[in-house]
């Protein structure tokens, strides 16, 4: 027989799963020689609260059922674990099989996420981008010892990974948001989440007419869930620790439902929801022990049915709500089902999968010592997977289980391009009541072939096909290409909606690397098989960050000595180019005013340029000394041409000769009108043979005749 026990605190699936004897977790309560220790199986989880945050898997509260080892005989009593305060998590990077199943090795606790603020839930909502999750609503536990309640305006949230600006000062730790006027009494509302969008978003439920937290099991008055909600509560956690809250009230037309499923497309500007199944039924009359009218079953089940036949649409940008009529395999009346979708390699159809559920009448649970609920409606589990593909809005029946493993309550996330993971779960044992699954209480289920699986490998990177039966459904290929559309759109607007491509492209963080050699912790006394991170006492954050600080001072070291070097060898190629320019134009200029120096009037040596040489003083120099000499060398001087260099016509020191009378005469022949005196030049016909008779004399030479 199975115990059964409401689960407060988080609590977290591993993802490997058991053979013939479903666990997840086992908890060893302590012995005495005359009362033995028994050991206890987790083998139902029903209705928890969960999101996936990269690769892990989050798993708050909801319903446990415990199988007892030991022999003891299980009386069918219902504790709810207050004190549980624990997060377990879904190791996505642990690969599994369904024959070599240990829980302790794949099982992970992580003490940062205990919590002594939020009490324990059933049917909550866990909202979560790519850093952070969120809690909120759900049934609190209710005893009248409880006096220091949580404000009612009250979510929490922990802050995973550092989402920038904002640092992660403190990871792992829970903080309360205040959500001011909104408050979270909301129960099995339908929640989602859209990473790519940072929002989150609760769909209907059960809520409190007193507005007022909801309280169970047997709550007063005042909180107690027996309204359907008509709104949708969205959470905008773009900026970390200051998540931005709404309210949004439906219109009319927009059926109220609980324990229904929405789904995220990556269709239109934010965004698409698709609301599918649930029950007219409230969370206060889903546990009512007593029997209703055939009228109202016929009722709730015709509602039901066509919460399956005509599905909501949500534009998220535009604030836009539709509806629409399904054709195909449309599935009876389904609550307590999850969903998750996939898109196809083109782009063009979008499959949402639905697995599981009930036919959301009675579900047959009550709280209390006793083995079965009361509650005269005959309950149909579904170990069952259908497809609702978009935008031909066709359903179909993809694969079909046994009976022994259907199930309810569970939660369905997406863990690759093609896989579905299936969390717990509760089963119909029969003559009412719930019971444990028969089957793995985590399941994998190929969305391409339609089938379970008994492997989980999380470095798998297949990719996503449509199914063939789906592809002869809505005349697609493998990667897409249908242009199947309804014959009927119920709004014009849903056409172009859906055709609307979504501007961002939405992450995923598998394929994962595989993780080994983890640890077990556990508590004398009262034990639960779980794996441990090693703890060195320094912050998981610190070791990371300091890796990137360090490499980031490493980087600029670099690139400074670099642009240093750069640099200085820039600058020694630019002085050895000015020297060799500066050489080079003082060697043209010595020759140039050596060869067509001239005299004006006053005797002074003009430049190319036509200036007079001359010193600081107006005269001319030559080491110090003025001379009046026209062929005389001059001192540096400044050409704001050519920057500071020194003009030398004669070398210093040196004796001048004049060129040889016996040289031939080269004369400039004279312009008419021009009166000045020719310039001449003489070379020297033969270097080696001087009459020393016909040279001209200056007054400078050093010799005369």
């Amino acid at each position: 027989m199975a115990m059964k026990r409401a689960v407060g605190g988080v609590l977290a699936v591993a993802a490997t799963v058991g053979s013939a004897t479903p666990v997840l977790v086992e908890r060893q309560a302590t012995g005495t020689s005359s009362n033995p220790a028994t050991q206890s199986i987790l083998c139902g989880l029903s209705r928890p609260g969960t999101a996936l945050v990269r690769d892990t898997i989050y798993i708050d509260g909801g319903f446990a059922l415990f199988n007892v080892r030991a022999g003891v005989n299980d009386i069918g009593d219902i504790k709810h674990e207050s004190e549980l305060k624990e997060i377990f998590t879904v190791n996505l990077t642990q690969p599994w099989t369904s024959g070599d199943f240990n829980v302790s090795q794949v099982v992970k606790r992580n003490k940062k996420f205990d919590s002594t603020f939020y009490l324990p839930t059933m049917d909550g909502h866990m909202l979560a981008n790519d850093y952070q999750l969120i809690l909120y609503g759900g049934t609190m536990v209710d005893t009248d010892s409880i006096t220091d309640w949580p404000r009612k305006d009250i979510a929490m949230s922990n802050d995973i990974y550092a989402k920038p600006p904002v640092p992660l000062l403190d990871p792992g730790q829970w903080r309360p948001i205040d959500m001011k006027a909104l408050h979270r009494g909301v129960v099995g509302g339908a929640y989602t989440s859209a990473p790519s969008e940072n929002l989150g978003f609760v769909f209907g439920g059960s809520k409190t007419a007193s507005g007022e937290d909801a309280r169970g099991p047997v709550p007063l008055p005042k909180n107690n869930a027996a309204v359907l909600s008509e709104n949708l509560i969205v959470v905008d956690m773009s900026t970390m620790k200051d998540e931005v809250w709404k309210n949004i009230t439906l219109p009319s037309k927009v059926r109220k439902r609980a324990f229904g499923e929405l789904v995220w497309l990556p269709v239109g500007e934010k965004g698409t929801l698709v609301a599918i199944g649930g029950t007219q039924m409230t969370w206060n009359e889903t546990l009512s022990v007593k029997a209703f009218p055939k009228e109202q079953e016929q009722k709730w089940k015709k509602y039901g049915e066509s919460l399956m036949s005509i599905v909501e649409l949500y534009d998220v940008k535009n604030d836009k709500w539709y509806l629409q009529e399904t054709t195909g395999d449309v599935p009876p009346a389904t609550a307590h089902f999850c969903t998750t979708a996939a898109t196809s390699e083109d782009g063009t159809i979008h499959n949402i999968y639905a697995y599981g559920g009930t036919t959301g009448l009675n579900i047959g649970t009550t709280y209390g010592p006793r083995s079965a609920a009361g509650g005269n409606i005959a309950v149909d589990f579904y170990d069952h997977v259908y497809v609702l593909s978009l935008p031909a809005f066709v359903w179909t029946r993809l694969y079909v289980g046994e009976a022994e493993n259907a199930r309810r309550g569970h939660r369905c996330h997406r863990v690759a391009n093609d896989k579905m993971m299936i969390i717990g779960g509760v089963s119909n044992p029969g003559g009412g009541g719930v019971g444990c699954v028969k089957s793995q209480m985590v399941r994998l289920f190929d969305m391409s072939e339609g089938k379970m699986l008994n492997t989980y490998e999380p470095a798998a990177d297949s990719k996503y096909k449509v199914p063939e039966i789906v592809q002869s459904k809505i005349h697609a290929t493998e990667k897409g290409g249908s242009k199947m559309v309804p014959e009927k759109w119920d709004d014009d607007a849903i056409p172009k909606l859906l055709e609307t491509k979504y501007p961002y492209d939405v992450k995923t963080w598998w394929p994962y690397t595989v993780v080994e050699n983890l640890e077990t912790e556990g508590d004398a006394g009262n034990t639960t098989t779980i794996v441990q991170e090693k703890d060195s006492g320094m912050p998981k954050y610190l070791a990371p960050l300091l890796g990137t600080v360090l490499g980031l001072l490493a980087l600029v070291t670099v690139l400074c000595i670099v642009l240093f070097y750069l640099k200085k060898r820039k600058d020694k190629i630019k002085h050895l180019m000015s020297d060799s320019a500066a050489t080079e134009a003082v060697n043209r200029r010595r020759t140039w005013s050596w060869l067509i120096g001239t005299q004006d009037e006053k005797g002074r040596i003009h430049d190319e340029f036509g200036e007079p040489f001359h010193g600081t003083d107006g005269t001319e120099t030559y080491d110090g000394s003025t001379v009046t000499g026209p062929l005389s060398p001059i001192q540096e001087r400044e050409n704001p041409l050519h920057g500071h260099y020194q003009l030398v016509n004669e070398a210093p020191q040196s004796e001048i000769y004049e060129m040889p009378v016996d040289a031939i005469q080269a004369s400039e022949l004279p312009t008419q009108g021009d009166d000045r005196p020719s310039k001449r030049v003489t070379i020297n016909e033969d270097p080696y043979t001087i009459n020393p008779s016909d040279r001209p004399t200056s007054p400078l030479s050093p010799k005369t005749q």
